[in-house]
This record gives C-alpha cells, sequence and structure tokens, in this order.
C-alpha cells in the first residue's frame, strides 16, 4: 500500500496540470525572412532577460500557433489560448509577428499575454528600410514597452508622492499625472517626478522604483523667494571735487594778490626809520600761482565730471561714501 502511495503521488507530481508555471514564452510568426524573425527573438528575449524573468525554450506547431493568434482578439485570450499553455510552464507569453509587404518597409507586431489579464498588451514598430541593427532595437524597445505597461496595469510597483502643501501638480517622467497626494503605479527603476504649486519653488526628484514595492516620496514645497533684486546705485557723475577744489584755488589766488598789495615797500636799510615792515610781495606771488595752477586742475576735472563718481554704500551701523575717478 505504501508503495501504491508513492506511485500515485510521482504520477501527479509529473502530471501536466501541476507544472510550475514561471516562465516566459515567446512564438514568431510573420511572413519576414527566417534571419529577420530570429533576429526579433534574440532581441525579445534580451529585453525579458533584463527584467529577470526565465526565458522557457519551446516551440509551437502550426495549429497552435493559429489558435493562438485566433485568440489574440478574444476578451480573455489567456483562458482562449490555455489548451496550448496550459502544459507548457509558463506564465507569460510573447507573440511577435515580423511582417514585410511590397515595400522595402518591416511591420513588427507584439502581444503580451498573461493569466491575469483579460486583453493583450499590443505595441506595433515600423522601420523602413530596415536594417539588422535597425530590426533588433525595435524589438528590444516594443518588449520593453509592453513590460513597463504590464508592471503599470498590474500595480504592483507603486510611488506614493505626499506634498505639503497638497494640491502640487505632478509630472511623472515628463506625463502629467494629477496632483498631490497621489500614488502612481509604474515600473521598476529610475524615474523623475516634477512639483509645481502656485507661489511655491518648482521641486525635481528622481526615484527608483523598487519591483512589487511602494516607494514614499515627501516633498515639502519651498516658498517662492522673488523680492525684487536690490540693485547697487549707479554711479552718478559729482562735482563736489571740482567745486571744493575750485574754491580753495580761487581763495589762494585772492589770498595771493592780497599779500602782494600789502607788501611794504620798504627795505631793511630804513629799519631805523621804521621798527617793523612786511615783505609779502614773494609769497604772494608764489601763492597767487599756486591758486592758479590749482584752478587750472579744477577746470579739467569739472570738464572730465563724467567720470568721477560718488558712491554711498550701506554699513552695519551707518553708511560710507566713496569718491572714483579717472584722469
Amino acid at each position: 500500500m505504501r508503495i501504491l502511495f508513492i506511485l500515485i503521488g510521482i504520477a501527479l507530481a509529473l502530471s501536466p496540470g501541476d507544472v510550475r508555471a514561471d516562465g516566459t514564452a515567446i512564438l514568431i510568426t510573420g511572413n519576414a525572412p527566417q534571419h529577420a524573425r530570429d533576429l526579433s527573438r534574440s532581441a525579445m528575449a534580451a529585453s525579458i532577460q533584463v527584467q529577470g524573468r526565465k526565458i522557457v525554450s519551446t516551440s509551437f506547431n502550426a495549429k497552435d500557433a493559429a489558435l493562438i493568434k485566433e485568440c489574440l482578439s478574444n476578451i480573455a485570450p489567456w483562458t482562449c489560448m490555455k489548451t496550448v499553455v496550459a502544459s507548457k510552464g509558463i506564465d507569460q507569453l510573447v507573440i511577435g509577428s515580423v511582417d514585410t509587404g511590397t515595400s522595402p518597409a518591416t511591420r513588427l507586431s507584439g502581444y503580451l499575454v498573461v493569466p491575469d489579464l483579460d486583453f493583450a498588451i499590443a505595441e506595433e514598430r515600423q522601420c523602413d528600410p530596415c536594417t539588422d541593427d535597425a530590426l533588433t532595437s525595435l524589438a528590444r524597445d516594443l518588449t520593453q514597452v509592453q513590460l513597463r505597461r504590464l508592471a503599470v496595469v498590474r500595480g504592483h510597483t507603486q510611488i506614493a508622492l505626499h506634498t505639503t502643501p497638497r494640491g502640487a501638480a505632478i509630472a511623472f517622467d515628463g506625463e502629467a499625472q494629477g496632483t498631490s497626494d497621489t500614488v502612481l503605479a509604474t515600473f521598476p527603476g529610475p524615474h523623475t517626478i516634477r512639483i509645481e504649486l502656485d507661489g511655491h519653488q518648482v521641486e525635481t526628484r528622481t526615484v527608483d522604483a523598487l519591483d512589487g514595492k511602494t516607494v514614499e516620496v515627501n516633498v515639502t514645497m519651498r516658498p517662492k523667494d522673488d523680492p525684487k533684486p536690490i540693485r547697487p546705485p549707479s554711479p552718478r557723475p559729482s562735482r563736489l571735487v571740482p567745486i571744493l577744489l575750485g574754491s580753495a584755488s580761487a581763495a589762494a589766488v585772492i589770498t595771493g594778490s592780497v599779500l602782494i598789495s600789502v607788501n611794504d615797500p620798504h627795505g631793511p636799510d630804513q629799519k631805523q626809520r621804521y621798527q617793523y615792515y612786511y615783505a609779502t610781495r614773494t609769497p604772494g606771488i608764489v601763492t597767487a600761482i599756486g591758486g592758479a595752477a590749482a584752478i587750472g586742475v579744477s577746470l579739467y576735472l569739472w570738464r572730465r565730471q563724467s567720470r568721477s563718481a560718488v558712491t554711498p554704500v550701506p554699513l552695519t551701523h551707518g553708511a560710507a561714501v566713496s569718491w572714483t575717478t579717472s584722469f
């Protein structure tokens, strides 16, 4: 009896209904040359493996392929094709169709079918002319987009965004996504979030979404500091220095003239007659000449007043005034 139970257990373990489904199968169809179909298969497989998925090597006969293609338009494609895929040990099926027409253009259609969705995730690309590199790039891009769309639809990978204050406009990877607070379903990898709120500075964050997890992002919006910039006063022409210098020069000329006019004509030989005498002629001449020269300088500064400026500089406990000029 014990042996019978063991045999029954082995039979159940090997039965098709118990095959572990955790892989992705790829079916490539279309009228394109075999080389183009093989390139598309390899590129699709590479994109799937990057996501950590296992590729299951399996084949479909013509009857199975026809049923799968027919089921793509069914309201529940996986259920429709279950008799074909149940024994393959897969939970994802990628169907690619590589077709060429009368023109050199090549059309690549892709369909991703999974058990928990009642529709196939479809994408299409086209290249004209289609080189090997172009076809490989298209197939990789098409499959990546499908896998990302699948992750978004399932909603297992999320970013929960909270802002203070609430109501900020959200742009997620360049696309508007309403206002905060919000939860964004996405796919694993880095994402850029741009947050805008009236009266506040624009905030930008780069967030790494983790597969099957919710990442919390909290942003405190900073008020927009937008006072009018305080500009230092523009230097303005000043006539202060020419006026002061001219006034002093004029005073010197007047003083020199007075000294010359009050010069005592009596020489030292007449000391006997006068107790005091005043010889002011020479100092008067020197003073008048110096004053005249200074007047010339003040006139020069007056003419060049556009290059002379007085600039007030505010200090902590007062102010300072600086004068600049050029000669």
